[in-house]
C-alpha cells in the first residue's frame, strides 16, 4: 500500500488496538469530519447504528443562518457568515435526544495528549483526535508550500473581524484506532481514509497549527491552538428506534425553518445579527435589493451570493439525504422531496457567473423571495405530515 492510499480490503497486519475496527460504509466528502468520526465511534464502541444521514442534520448541520457586522462597513455587512453549529442553540441536536455529551479535552503538552490516546486504545476505545490537515499525507494540504498556501487562504477561514477568537479547535476531526510499529492508524471519514500514517506526521498534526512555521503571517492567534481530542461521554446514552430518533430531528429542524428567528450576538470586538431558517432567502435578498443601485457594490453582493448558495446548496443536500433515509421509517410522498431537490439546484443555477449586473441582481432578488414562499409551503406541508 503506497504512502497516504486507504487500504480498501481492511488487511492491515500486526494490529495492536481495536483489531476488529473496520468502517463499512463510505462518506460523501462534504459529510462532516465530526459527524463521520462520531457515528463510527459510537457504531464501534456501543453497537449502535445510527442511519448515516441523521448524524449531519441532528448536528444541527443543516440550519440555514446568516448573520453580519452591525454598525460597520459596507463589506463587513456584504460578508456571508454563519455560526459554528454548536453555537446554535435555537434547536435540540441529536446529542441531546441520546443524552451523549461532546466535551474539548485540552492537553498541556504533546505527551500528555499521545499518553492519554494511548491509554485510551488500550482500554478498547477510539480516539476522536484534532488536528491539522497540513499533515495528514493523504490529503491534499499536506505540506502544502507558502505559495500555494496563499492561494488557498480563504479555505482557512475569514479571521477579519471574528464572532468569536476561535482559539477553542484545531480544524480537522479524525478516529486514531491503533499504534503499530511507530505508525498511528487513523480513519478519516472526510477523505474515506483508513490506514497508516508516520508518528512523526501524526505528532505534528495534533499539534495543530504550531508546527506550520508560517501560519503566523496570517493567523498568528491560531498558533497557540492547544493539543485537543473530543471526548464522547455516553454514560448516560439513550437508545432508541430510528423512526423515533428521525421524527425528532426533523420537527426541531422544520421548527426553526419557520421560525424566522433572530437574535444579537457578541463578538469579542463586534456585534452582529443573525437569522434563522427560511428568513435568511428574505434578509438576503434585502441585501440585495439595498445595494443593487450602487454598482461600486457588486463585487462585494458578488462574494456574497456565492457563499450563500454554495452554504444553501449543502445544507439542502444534507435536508434531503436525511429525508431519503427517514423515509424508510415514515412515508415522506416523492413530490415533497423532489421540491427539496429541485430548490437546491436553484442554489447552483443561480450562482454567479463572471461579471455581475443588475439585470442578474433583480433575477436573483425575486427567486428569493419566491423560493421563500414555496419553501413556507413546503414545510408546513412536511410539519402536517408528522404531526
Amino acid at each position: 500500500m503506497k504512502k497516504g492510499e486507504s487500504d480498501p480490503f481492511n488487511k492491515i497486519i500486526n494490529r495492536v488496538y481495536n483489531k476488529s475496527f473496520k468502517p463499512d460504509i463510505s462518506y460523501e466528502s462534504h459529510y462532516g469530519c465530526v459527524a463521520g468520526a462520531l457515528l463510527e465511534k459510537l457504531k464501534y464502541e456501543h453497537n449502535l447504528s445510527i442511519k448515516k444521514h441523521f448524524i449531519p442534520i441532528g448536528l444541527k448541520n443543516a440550519i440555514l443562518n446568516y448573520g453580519f457586522v452591525n454598525d460597520s462597513t459596507i463589506a463587513d455587512e456584504l460578508t456571508y457568515r454563519e455560526l459554528m453549529s454548536e453555537n446554535i442553540m435555537e434547536l435540540g441536536s441529536i446529542l441531546d435526544y441520546l443524552n451523549i455529551r461532546m466535551d474539548t479535552v485540552v492537553f498541556s503538552s504533546l505527551e500528555e495528549g499521545l499518553k492519554y490516546c494511548k491509554q485510551e486504545l488500550s482500554e478498547g476505545r477510539v480516539v476522536l483526535a484534532l488536528g491539522t490537515t497540513y499533515y495528514l499525507d493523504y490529503t491534499p494540504d499536506y505540506k502544502l508550500d507558502k505559495e500555494e498556501f496563499e492561494k488557498n487562504i480563504n479555505f482557512f477561514g475569514n479571521d477579519e473581524i471574528a464572532i468569536s477568537e476561535n482559539k477553542e479547535g484545531n480544524n480537522h476531526a479524525f478516529l486514531v484506532i491503533d499504534i503499530i510499529n511507530d505508525k498511528y492508524l487513523v480513519y478519516d471519514a472526510s477523505y474515506d481514509y483508513f490506514g497508516k500514517i508516520s508518528a512523526s506526521d501524526f505528532k505534528k498534526c495534533f499539534s495543530g497549527n504550531k508546527e506550520v512555521d508560517f501560519i503566523d503571517e496570517y493567523f498568528p492567534h491560531k498558533k497557540d491552538v492547544p493539543y485537543q481530542i473530543i471526548n464522547v461521554d455516553t454514560t448516560n446514552l439513550k437508545r432508541c428506534g430510528m423512526k423515533e430518533l428521525g421524527r425528532y430531528i426533523l420537527q426541531e429542524n422544520i421548527d426553526v425553518y419557520l421560525s424566522a428567528k433572530e437574535k444579537e450576538v457578541q463578538g469579542p470586538t463586534n456585534k452582529f445579527s443573525f437569522y434563522f431558517g427560511l428568513r435568511v432567502f428574505k434578509e438576503i435578498a434585502n441585501k440585495i435589493d439595498k445595494y443593487i443601485d450602487y454598482q461600486e457594490n457588486y463585487d462585494q453582493l458578488k462574494i456574497l451570493l456565492s457563499s450563500a448558495l454554495n452554504s444553501w446548496h449543502f445544507k439542502y443536500k444534507y435536508l434531503v439525504s436525511f429525508l431519503l433515509d427517514y423515509s424508510k421509517y415514515q412515508q415522506i410522498p416523492k413530490d415533497i422531496i423532489n421540491a427539496f431537490v429541485e430548490c437546491q439546484e436553484k442554489f447552483e443555477i443561480l450562482q454567479p457567473n463572471n461579471k455581475i449586473t443588475k439585470q442578474y441582481l433583480s433575477k436573483v432578488n425575486k427567486e428569493l423571495l419566491n423560493i421563500y414562499n414555496e419553501q413556507r409551503e413546503l414545510f408546513e406541508e412536511l410539519k402536517s405530515l408528522i404531526k
